[in-house]
This record gives C-alpha cells, sequence and structure tokens, in this order.
C-alpha cells in the first residue's frame, strides 16, 4: 500500500541531524516574547537554534506567528490571514510579554532565514492544522524564503499536515521534513481520519526524516520500534528536565 509503508532516509550530514539537537520552542519564550526577532536573538547568543511558526499574511508574505487570531500576542485583533503586512508590521507583539520588549514586531520569515540562517539551525512549522484548506501557496512562500538565501541544508520543515510536507517534498527533496502529530483526540476530524494521521498514513508520499509526536506520546516501545524502521525520533515540547532526562535515556533525539 502506497500511503502506510515506512521509508525514512538514510542519514547524511546536515546541521541538524547532530546526535542531539536543542530548539528554542518559537524563540526563547521564557526570556522574551515568542515568535519575535528578540526571542531568536537570545537563542543565537546561546549557540541554540530554535523553532518557530510561519503562515501567509492577507498578501502572501510569510509571517512568523503561532496563533490564527492576534489577540494573545499583540495589540490587535481579528485573523491574522486577514490583515496585510503593512497592517501587522504595525502591531506590538512584545508588550503582551513585558514592557520592556514594548514595540517588538512581528518578523517575516525573510527577515529571520536572512539574519539567523546561517549562524544556527531553524525549524520552521508550516502552521495548516485545518486539513481542509491548500497549503500550497503558504508551501511555495516559505521555499521562496528558503531557496533565495541557499539555506536548504540549515533549516527543516515541520508540519501537522501531511500535504504541506509532501508538497515542500516536490519543490525540493533536500530539504529535511519533519512529521508532527498527536492523538488528535480533541480535533473535529472524522475518526477515519484521525487514525490514518495517528498512525501516519501518508507517510510514502512525504517520506519524513523523522516523527515528531507529543513527548507524552513517547515510551521505550515507541522509540524502538520506529527507530528499527529507520526513523529518527523527535517531540514536543519538553519544559521539565526530569521528562527530558527520561526521553533522553529512551533515544529521543531532538
Amino acid at each position: 500500500n502506497q500511503w502506510l509503508s515506512h521509508n525514512p532516509r538514510p542519514r547524511t550530514r546536515y546541521p541538524i541531524e547532530q546526535e542531539m539537537q536543542v530548539l528554542g520552542h518559537r524563540g526563547a519564550r521564557g526570556m522574551a516574547p515568542e515568535n519575535t526577532m528578540a526571542g531568536f536573538e537570545i537563542c543565537a547568543n546561546l549557540g541554540v537554534g530554535f523553532e518557530l511558526d510561519t503562515q501567509l499574511s492577507f498578501t502572501g508574505e510569510p509571517v512568523v506567528f503561532h496563533d490564527d487570531t492576534l489577540e494573545r500576542c499583540t495589540n490587535g485583533s481579528g485573523r491574522l490571514h486577514d490583515h496585510s503586512l503593512k497592517q501587522l508590521k504595525k502591531l506590538d507583539a512584545g508588550s503582551h510579554f513585558s514592557p520592556e520588549f514594548r514595540g517588538e514586531p512581528i518578523p517575516t520569515l525573510g527577515e529571520v532565514l536572512e539574519t539567523y540562517g546561517k549562524k544556527v539551525v531553524i525549524d520552521i512549522e508550516i502552521k495548516d492544522e485545518s486539513f481542509r484548506d491548500n497549503p500550497r501557496p503558504l508551501v511555495d512562500a516559505v521555499f521562496k524564503e528558503i531557496d533565495k538565501r541557499n539555506l536548504h541544508e540549515r533549516v527543516c520543515i515541520t508540519s501537522f499536515n501531511p500535504e504541506a510536507l509532501w508538497l515542500m517534498r516536490e519543490r525540493c527533496p533536500e530539504i529535511l521534513r519533519g512529521q508532527l502529530y498527536y492523538s488528535f483526540e480533541d480535533t473535529q476530524l472524522p475518526i477515519y481520519q484521525r487514525e490514518f494521521l495517528r498512525n501516519l498514513g501518508f507517510n510514502n508520499r512525504v517520506q519524513p526524516d523523522w516523527l515528531v509526536p507529543r513527548h507524552l506520546m513517547i515510551d521505550q516501545d515507541y522509540v524502538q520500534r520506529y527507530q528499527n524502521l529507520g526513523y529518527r525520533i523527535s517531540t514536543w515540547t519538553v519544559n521539565h528536565p526530569g521528562e527530558m532526562k527520561r526521553l533522553l535515556r529512551l533515544g529521543v533525539e531532538s
């Protein structure tokens, strides 16, 4: 069955494939506003890479932001997708964290890659969890920014949406791909779709280089099963030292 087979690529020499990789989740979100240049600068100064989220503005530019709506992390309101880049750039994405960061803007993906792409590893999460919309415009925009700076071996792409990953594979198979997933129990997807996604049913099309489940899903059986199939195992998001040590003992790599 073309949908259910497992065929990860052999390991290569890309920077992301060091034996153990520490990535700041949305930058250094405990020390600075998430998904901002201020947070990415902290990571770069510490010599560690970072994960970021990207989605399209109304005018088609990939911007770095997590939520669908603006209220939690800015002084704006409404859906991000309904705002032009010019409108988004006027928002304050720092004051919600601390007055120290008042006026911190929403960065574009291009700005982040231009500044940090050759300094640290960057995990670009393509935000598209609806499984209904066409992710191609976002994938094409993200690839354009990577390709413009020749960062094919300096970044990795992750997504919960397998279609986004196989579209990136079509555009540039050299870029490393990680399949994010979880139990899907809290989604409105039909149960057969949830089971298909949870059991990596699209893997032959996606051909991910590593699997990135939620950390609570990982135990010794899980790690052995998928490492035996040739996958690298990563996870999201670990904030407790004890949980980090447990996962490292099991063989999780980032």
